[in-house]
């Protein structure tokens, strides 16, 4: 009876000790992996990366700590070395509440690299962002791997990502990428609609190896969006395109700003004129938060080659948004199940639709096709109002005009001159024999003014020639 009751004894006494710093971290780790652990404790000061020291055996090594504190946590990520071997994770030179005491004691966990090879690293093991952060990993396995890539929430608000490599997606989903050996990738992501402080993870795996990288999104308050504002869900992009086919891809357009933007004009620059045409140019009205597709729809080249653009979003007002393209055309490509996800490789009558007139309208939303905008409903015919009598009248209004232009101005060149008659009584005394009268009683006009007449009279007709080749029947 006694041992049990002293175990008991030892145990409260000691659990204390045990509980004042938790510590989580693995006790084994393979050549060459991100070590990624977190601690807390009731530290009198803040604990810094020149507390923490790697040894490995009794020596210090030169394994480089990384430190970052979440609220009361602090995370530790490293990268390790691929010597087998003992080691340990040492906190140095902190003190530390155990209850009302002061213990000033390091805090040490042991942990071994085996012989076993990690199939990648990550780097950083830990991130803090308001909104872009970056990813980098190395393939360290002697083959191809497909890393798979997922994110969760911890505590906080939901939001969804854009990547220019892997696109939009929302939480939860799983996308994935290849690296061949030795090959490092970098990806780029963007969090959006995160309207609250909130701890993530990135969950990123491979059959053999697992990360769960923490994420601490900083929201970004509404009251900081500009009233004005768009952007593309890709910063930039590139696609491979087998030689001698055409390709369709769909970006979106979004309305990140307060207010709506109007009158959105959709163009690219010159390098890509030859390799790319757009069915929409022209956006009428985007309200804020709404986001509407594009069809960027790539030509045909019998040749190899690379071609780097960029297209651009702009409102009359001078909103701009852009994003990069780069086209690669390669011999006897064959795309990939997640390439051939994301592009359009169905003619419209492939999908059960066809391509309405320019004076029909779909019966529902548009969809966008290899050969073009498919209507999967039914064009309907639209009726078209004729403004034919509105033009016909401004001409006979016009004509009238320059008709009586011509009247009042040239009216009196062709009246005679009134004479004085013999029977007029004001003129009783005057002699019955007048003089012969001038052959000419009005002044020559000038060549001045017979050109400045002849101007006016030649602007004129051509004014309404060009009025009948604009309102004309035709």
């Amino acid at each position: 009876m006694k041992k049990p009751l002293s175990l008991l004894i030892f145990l409260i006494l000691i659990f204390p000790i045990i509980s004042a710093v938790e510590f989580e971290i693995k006790s084994n780790y393979s050549q060459g992996e991100t070590l990624i652990a977190k601690f807390s404790a009731n530290f009198v000061d803040a604990v810094t990366v020149n507390n923490v020291i790697f040894y490995r055996g009794h020596t210090r090594t030169s394994i480089e700590p990384h430190l970052t504190k979440i609220g009361e946590e602090y995370y530790l990520y490293a990268q390790l070395s691929e010597r087998i071997d003992n080691y340990s994770l040492r906190l140095e030179n902190v003190k530390y509440l155990q209850g009302s005491s002061v213990i000033d004691e390091d805090v040490i966990q042991n942990f071994t690299i085996t012989n076993e090879t990690a199939d990648f690293w990550v780097e950083p093991g830990v991130i803090v962002t308001a909104d872009n952060f970056e990813l980098q990993m190395q393939n360290l396995n002697e083959k191809k791997i497909t890393i798979n890539l997922k994110i969760e929430t911890e505590t906080g608000d939901a939001g969804n990502y854009i990547s220019s490599t892997l696109g939009e997606f929302e939480e939860g989903d799983e996308k994935n990428f290849s690296l061949i050996t030795g090959a490092i990738r970098k990806i780029q992501l963007k969090t959006i609609g995160v309207e609250e402080d909130s701890l993530k993870k990135i969950i990123l795996s491979t059959n053999n190896t697992i990360y769960e990288v923490p994420l601490y999104v900083i929201a970004t308050p509404v009251s900081n969006k500009k009233e004005k504002d768009m952007r593309f869900n890709f910063e930039k992009f590139q696609i491979k395109i087998p030689t001698g086919e055409t390709f369709v891809k769909i970006l979106k357009l979004q309305n990140i700003g307060q207010e709506t933007l109007e009158d959105i004009t959709i163009s690219f620059s010159d390098e890509l004129i030859p390799y790319l045409e757009l069915p929409v140019t022209e956006i009428e009205k985007l309200e804020p938060d709404e986001e509407i597709e594009i069809g960027l729809y790539f030509t045909k080249s019998v040749d190899e080659k690379v071609i780097e653009g960029q297209l651009k979003a702009q409102t009359e007002s001078g909103i701009n948004a852009y994003t990069g393209i780069m086209i690669i055309y390669l011999q006897n490509y064959e795309m990939s199940e997640a390439e051939e996800k994301e592009s359009v490789i169905k003619t419209c009558s492939e999908m059960g639709g066809k391509i309405c007139e320019t004076d029909e309208k779909c019966s529902i939303d548009l969809t966008y096709a290899k050969d073009g905008i498919c209507c999967e409903g039914n064009c309907v015919k639209q009726e078209t109002t004729s403004y034919g009598w509105l033009g016909w009248s401004i001409l006979i209004i016009i004509v009238l005009g320059i008709g009586w232009f011509f009247f009042k101005k040239y009216r009196g060149v062709k009246s005679e001159a009134k004479l004085p008659f013999k029977s007029n009584k004001s003129f009783s005394n005057l002699p019955e024999q007048f003089p012969p009268l001038p052959k000419q009683i009005f002044k020559k006009p000038s060549p001045e003014k017979i050109q400045k007449d002849k101007n006016l009279e030649d602007d004129a007709l051509k004014k309404l020639q060009e009025f009948k080749r604009k309102y004309g029947k035709r």
